[in-house]
Parts: C-alpha cells; structure tokens; sequence
C-alpha cells in the first residue's frame, strides 16, 4: 500500500522540529555557569561590570603646617575651624589647645597678653611688667614666648611664637581649670619649643611626655 505523499511531509516536518528543539536544549546545557536575574553569572568570581563599590579610601591624616613635635597623648581634631591651624585634644580631658596664624606680629607681644589675661578676668599690666610674666625660648629656628595667666577660675596656658622670615605670628593657646593646667603645662610649653624644629626640645625632658610625631 503506498503511503499519501501529505501525510509522510507531515511526518518528516514533525521529526525536524523535534530534532531542532532537542539540539537547542543541548546547547543551552553547554554553559558552566546559569545567568542570574541581573545577567551576572550565580557562581564564580564577579566580573569588572559588578555595582558593588569599592570601599572607600581612608583620608590621609592632615599634614603639620610647620616642622612641630606632638607630646604623645594628645590627638589631633580633624576637621577644620575659624582662625585655627590645628586643634588637639590629650587623653579622655576636655580642654582643647588651639594653634593659630596671623600675619605680621598681631600687634606685639604687650597687647596679646593683655588680651588674654582679660579673657581670664585678669587686669591688664605694663611693659614693665610684662617680663615678670612670659619667658622667652629660642630653639635656633624660631623665637618665642610661653606664659600661664592664672585667674581665678581658669587658667591659660599660652605661646607666641615669632616667625619672621615668613612675616608670621604662631599662637598657641589652652584655657582650663588650675588642676588641669599643671598637668598640661610642661608639653604646651614643649610643642610651642618645637616650632619650626620638630624636635623635642631636651632641655624639657624628663618633664615632658616621650615624644610621638602627629
């Protein structure tokens, strides 16, 4: 009996669009690694396309805007404030001590201790008086003063620090309690030495705290 030549192209037809839907599964098996909903491959090392962003790099720590020495308990406030260079903190205590710049010679020595002393509740003194209440430091760099103005209640702990060849003037500055100054005062006195140097200067040791650069 001979086959009807429509049924047998139906035929033929049927086998070939099996044969080509096994060969596409086939294919598709092939792959070592199954897509994932975002097109990234479910397993494996990311590739460079991956959203995640890199973690973020650490900023460096501020640079000393002189050559100073740091007494190794204090630590510097990052950030940035008006008419500050630099702000540090020593330990767990409150008090800040302030390093500020101007211009020229703000006015000389005379009228900046006036200034201080009143914000201690302290009267102003004469030119007279004024050795009795600074002493001078040299460290073959840079000249200054240090100072402690003792009100009643606070004390400031001060330095002034001439740098002439750059037409500058260095404030150093910490205002706390009496207690707190005595124990703070030897390394105020050693930073403001250091200007210019970055050395501790050792005609303060053992007083001062062994040194630590920041």
């Amino acid at each position: 009996m001979r086959t009807n030549p429509l049924v047998k192209a139906r035929n033929l037809g049927n086998l070939t669009a099996a044969m080509v839907a096994f060969g596409c599964l086939w294919c598709a098996g092939c792959g070592n690694e199954t897509p994932a909903a975002n097109g990234e491959p479910a397993s494996g090392p990311p590739s460079s396309s991956s959203s995640t962003p890199p973690a973020a790099a650490q900023a460096p720590a501020p640079e000393a805007p002189i050559a100073w020495w740091v007494p190794q308990n204090w630590e510097r406030v990052p950030g940035e404030k008006p008419m500050r260079v630099a702000t540090f903190r020593r330990g767990v205590a409150n008090e800040e001590i302030v390093v500020s710049q101007f211009p020229g010679d703000v006015g000389g020595v005379l009228a900046n201790v006036n200034r201080w002393r009143q914000q201690v509740g302290l009267p102003p003194i004469t030119e007279a008086e004024l050795p009795t209440q600074i002493r001078p430091f040299d460290n073959g760099k840079l000249k200054g003063h240090t100072m402690r103005l003792r009100g009643e209640h606070q004390h400031m702990l001060a330095a002034i620090i001439g740098d002439p060849d750059a037409n500058r003037t260095w404030f150093v500055k910490a205002v706390t309690t009496p207690m707190a100054a005595d124990t703070l005062e030897v390394n105020l006195y050693a930073f403001a030495g250091s200007f210019g140097t970055g050395e501790f200067p050792s005609e303060l040791a053992p007083s001062a705290t062994q040194p630590s650069q920041k």
